[in-house]
This record gives C-alpha cells, structure tokens and sequence, in this order.
C-alpha cells in the first residue's frame, strides 16, 4: 500500500523520432537512471516550473544539446505517466517531435552518446520502465492519432487511456 504521504519525483522527456526510428540518449549515470537508454533530452522539473513542464523540457533540451525549440518540428505533448517504484512517486511528461533537416547535423548531448535506433530493435536495449511503455505505445497506436494520453504503469507496462477534457 502507498504510505499517505510520499515524495513526489517529476520529469520531463523528449522522443525525436523520424519514421519508424527514434534517438536515444545513452546514459551512463544519472540521479534516476544509470547505464541505460533513455529519451533524447530532459530531466527534473525545478520548482516553478511544474505549472509550465514544457518550459522545463526546452531549458533541458538546450541544457543537454545545445538545441533551441525552433529546432524541432512537430513538438507535441503526449503521454504522463505515473510510477510508484522506490518509495516516490514519479510523474513523467512525455512530449514527441522530429529535427528540423538543417538541426539534425552532429547533435550531441553533454549527458551521454545519442544514437538512433529502428522501432525493431527497441525490445532489445535497456530502458527506464516507463519510457520503454510509452514508446512502445506510441509506436504500435499513438503515432497514428493526434490523442494525449495517461499512463499507469503496472507490471506488465503500463494502461493508457486518452485524455480527454470535460
């Protein structure tokens, strides 16, 4: 059972994704994860940045690339998820876009080596566990709507339902 109270852990993460590959980051150490794939940028939601998660991604996105928004094409919000793994909770924002031709020149990241990979081989590498839930969704049904979703992980992955606002 989920103690009444526990510390909260938010992050943010960005897919860049051409076709049917996605670039990914190789992190070899980090606060959360270590010796792993992960998304191409993002991180920690500083404080006064939870009322604005995007602005958090683009600080990380610069932070860790060197790249600015008008780098990418395609930017969308897509997936939250919630986690309760090592007495914490972990709320992740998801977002997707692609690289602008002219940005997609010798891209590097100061947190690791990135690397694009084909959706195929995706089962094969490490991953966190609900970045490797939300890419797999994403390729099988999200990549063909223009839905946001919410997901819960659970052991086997994780449940996703739409977003819808009422």
């Amino acid at each position: 059972m989920i103690p009444v109270r526990f510390p909260l852990r938010a992050m943010t993460a960005l897919f860049i994704v051409r076709e049917d590959r996605v670039l990914l980051l190789w992190k070899p150490s980090g606060r959360v994860v270590r010796e792993t794939w992960c998304p191409t940028a993002g991180g920690h939601i500083e404080p006064g940045e939870h009322d604005d998660p995007l602005a958090c991604l683009l600080r990380e996105l610069r932070e860790e690339t060197g790249l600015e928004a008008d780098a990418l094409s395609g930017l969308s919000f897509r997936y939250v998820t919630l986690r309760y793994v090592k007495d914490e909770m972990r709320e992740n924002f998801y977002w997707f876009a692609s690289l602008r031709d002219d940005a997609d020149r010798g891209i590097t990241s100061n947190e690791g080596r990135l690397e694009w990979f084909p959706c195929g081989r995706l089962k094969e590498i490490s991953m966190p566990w609900t970045a490797r839930a939300v890419l797999d969704h994403w390729f099988r049904i999200g990549r063909f709507t223009e839905l946001s979703y919410a997901g819960t992980a659970v052991p086997e992955g994780a449940v996703f339902t739409p977003l819808e606002q009422f």
